[in-house]
């Protein structure tokens, strides 16, 4: 089934890669093959031209059999045929196959044969093929046998060695360069389509690849989405539960967002979120997790915490970070948050519910004032509210109302009026007041 499966996918690409190889083999041998055809008829032409020559002139061939010392005249006929230069030996045999005479111009070896065939225009003609086997022979030579028979006295044979060696390495040459032009064509038409196929499989893994992405990120801040938090906390609170640790889930909301929004042109509302997500992210441990949620809202997961100073460790960097005023089209802008806060297992055993109660902590804090900060239990807002008052720049002011039912606020929250030039604002930042730093609180437990 799944070789079936494997050549439907793949019929296509399995048919180009056989083509090809039959094509790219038919250019190997092809060249070798039409070589010694074209020898082969070079060699009966030769044959014929001579055979013809010899009838034409009988009385030499007459002379040569018949008169001692005149078979040396046959050279005139290889001359007048044009010849002369290309024949190595030739050899004269009488009708009894006697050898009458032979030219001894070259020594010729015959254990490496071609081809031997029938001259279907002469009766009785051979050519033979042969390379040659010495370095200092030709590499290439046709043994020529043309039967004579003139009348009773003057039968015999004539055995002519032509060197095609020129011939066969011109040829060699000639279809050596057809073969690699068509290897390099072939190449190229096997490369052209694999390369498109290629890019377009890039293409689409590439595109599958972003597909994937924005599945679990968002497309502006290039953070995690609700979805890649949600299952990060979910194995952060397995991990959780097996080593006995905590979780912080914080939600932070810009303040007044639609109004810095509205009142930047060109994008400005997409360049805060950017920075924002940059500027909290930078403040986080490795191991930490940042999303976006919403429009403005951003979630922040503290994992492998133990105490509440991890946390207003993590609050005093957030707030060093937030204090700087942001670059919003040419004009510095400061901004002010509010924060939600849950605590798991406090609040909690799944990510579902502990994001949820952040949620409501951040609800919680909006609807008290701009630049809040709430726990999701109103008991830990005012523990963390007092460890606060005696913590570093921590300046947001306290979602949780006091046992009066009045807002406990933190008395660092608003920032003094000559504190910092002038610049175009929205809201206020947190206070640059310095203190000692909450390294430990004991963690709160879950009720019940």
């Amino acid at each position: 089934m799944l070789l079936k499966d494997s050549l439907q996918k793949y019929w296509h690409w399995l048919g180009l890669a056989l083509l090809s190889a039959l094509i790219g083999v038919t250019a190997f041998l092809a060249p070798s093959r039409v070589s010694h055809f074209e020898l082969e008829r070079e060699a009966l032409v030769a044959e014929d031209r001579i055979l013809t020559r010899l009838l034409e002139d009988p009385q030499i061939v007459l002379n040569a059999l018949t008169v001692p010392g005149a078979a040396p005249q046959l050279s005139k006929i290889f001359e007048d045929t044009g010849y002369a230069t290309r024949v190595l030996r030739y050899e004269l045999y009488d009708a009894q196959g006697r050898l009458v005479f032979t030219s001894g111009q070259a020594s010729l070896e015959f254990n490496d044969v071609v081809d031997v065939m029938q001259n279907p225009v002469q009766d009785g003609a051979v050519v033979g093929l042969y390379r040659g086997q010495t370095e200092d022979g030709p590499a290439h030579f046709a043994l020529l046998r043309l039967p004579i028979d003139l009348s009773a006295n003057a039968r015999g044979t004539l055995d002519v060695y032509l060197d095609q060696s020129d011939q066969a390495n011109v040829l060699s040459g000639y279809f050596g360069l057809i073969a690699v032009v068509t290897l390099v064509l072939l190449g190229i038409g096997v490369a052209t389509p694999v390369a498109f196929a290629w890019m377009r499989s890039q293409e689409r893994l590439q595109a599958q690849e972003q597909v994937r992405y924005l599945q679990s990120h968002d497309a502006l801040t290039g953070l995690a989405n609700r979805r890649a938090f949600a299952d990060s906390l979910g194995e952060a609170m397995s991990r959780m539960k097996r080593e006995n640790t905590h979780i912080a889930v914080i939600c932070l909301d810009i303040d007044k967002f639609k109004e810095i929004n509205d009142a930047s042109d060109h994008g400005g509302g997409d360049q805060v979120l950017r920075e924002m997500g940059s500027r909290i992210k930078a403040t986080l441990r490795g191991r930490d997790v940042i999303a976006r949620l919403g429009a403005d809202e951003f979630a922040i997961a503290l994992v492998d915490i133990t105490n509440l100073g991890d946390v207003m460790a993590f609050m005093n960097r957030l707030v060093t970070a937030l204090r700087l005023p942001f670059d919003v089209n040419g004009k510095e802008m400061l901004l002010t948050t509010s924060v939600g806060i849950a605590l798991a297992p406090a609040d909690g055993d799944t990510a579902a519910t502990v994001l949820r109660h952040a949620t409501i902590a951040l609800s919680r804090a909006k609807a008290t004032a701009a630049n809040a900060c709430a726990f999701s239990r109103r008991a830990w807002t005012r523990r963390f509210s007092a460890a606060a008052r005696s913590s570093t720049s921590f300046a947001w002011r306290s979602g949780a109302k006091s046992s009066r039912s009045s807002t406990s606020r933190n008395t660092t929250s608003r920032a003094r009026s000559n504190a910092a030039p002038k610049r175009s604002s929205v809201g206020i930042t947190p206070s640059t007041a310095k203190s000692r730093r909450v390294t430990s609180s004991r963690w709160p437990r879950k009720p019940g």
